[in-house]
């Protein structure tokens, strides 16, 4: 049986990966080996339930590691690419969405780049021989982020070539389907995350501030396109206009509130400031756009009561980022543990 090691910082070698009919379970301070078998009766959640200060890997081997980095290797440069076709091709992309529930543009931009970039450091993680990133690919998000670049993919190509006349119920069903992808991924790095394994910069970067980011950005991104569709079907670029009793600018200020709410839950249940932080950078994207764009020209999706609920939320959302940053300084540097 063959067993390849890593060299962790304190000089300890770590087993991390077992020939493809073998896997065994070590504690992992002394290296004593506490359960091995030979055949397939041994799953590894399993092990992890029974020994929670151990890990398993089964039916994982250095040929499955390699082509899985491949695939994420080949995936990122291809999105990536789309991207910046769609940043350069899609002269829409910095003009407002004509919609109630919209964000600036140049803040959209700045938020999708620093999600594309923090793709880098995933890379780094991924590639990597520690025991927390064998772990990743063999089980937390295994291939599971894959369809996410090809649907980011197939947006940004889909809005660079039919701009602002693109079909947004096609996009509504992108961005669900990456969402949900994206939230049973968020769900494993970070609730799931029990503190086994340590935790560097890069991969606080790559799996933890990354992973925040983008199912903030789709959760923004869905709440706008959802609205534009409705724009285009049911007249509702104009905030008097009514939906089911409602006028549009009270379900605007509903959405943001409900947002703010998610954000709010998700900063005291994991301190995640990371995802906290983007949805407030977005509510000053919403007054900024309400502001520059839709005020400032009389168009009709100006709306003060929208523009000043995005204010005070964002300010709110500042506030309790800053006082999780203040009382769990640890938390918010190394990942969130869930029974810290």
């Amino acid at each position: 049986m063959k067993s390849f090691y890593s060299t962790e910082e304190e000089g300890e070698k770590y087993p991390i990966l077992i020939s493809e009919t073998n896997y065994i379970v070590f504690k992992s301070d002394n290296m004593e080996k506490i359960s091995n078998s030979s055949g397939d009766s041994l799953s590894l959640e399993d092990a992890l339930v029974e020994e929670n200060w151990g890990w398993v890997y089964s039916n994982f081997s250095r040929t499955k590691l390699v082509w899985k980095r491949t695939l994420y290797s080949l995936s990122y440069i291809f999105e990536f690419f789309c991207f910046v076709i769609s940043l350069f091709m899609n002269k829409s992309s910095k003009e407002p969405v004509k919609a109630p529930f919209s964000v600036d543009p140049y803040f959209k931009i700045v938020t999708w780049c620093f999600v594309i970039l923090m793709g880098f450091p995933f890379l780094r993680v991924i590639y990597s021989n520690s025991v927390s990133s064998i772990n990743i690919l063999s089980w937390s998000i295994n291939l599971m982020y894959l369809p996410v670049y090809f649907l980011l993919s197939f947006l940004f190509i889909h809005r660079a070539v039919t701009g602002v006349d693109g079909n947004t119920i096609i996009e509504d069903v992108i961005l669900g389907c990456a969402m949900i992808l994206t939230l049973i991924i968020y769900y494993r790095v970070k609730y799931k995350d029990d503190g086994r394994y340590k935790v560097g910069i890069i991969e606080l970067l790559g799996v933890q501030v990354h992973f925040s980011a983008l199912l903030a950005c789709l959760l923004v991104e869905i709440c706008e396109n959802v609205f534009k569709t409705c724009s285009i079907y049911h007249d509702a670029d104009k905030m008097d206009s009514k939906l089911f009793g409602w006028h549009y600018s009270s379900w605007t200020i509903l959405v943001i509130i409900l947002t703010s709410w998610t954000g709010s839950l998700i900063l005291y249940l994991y301190k995640d400031v990371f995802y906290a932080g983007v949805m407030s950078f977005t509510y000053f994207g919403i007054y900024s756009i309400q502001q520059r764009y839709f005020c400032d020209r009389n168009e009709p999706e100006c709306n003060d009561s929208v523009g000043v609920t995005s204010v005070v939320m964002a300010s709110i959302m500042l506030f309790f980022i800053l006082i999780t940053i203040i009382t769990y300084p640890k938390l918010v540097l190394y990942s969130a543990r869930r029974n810290s």
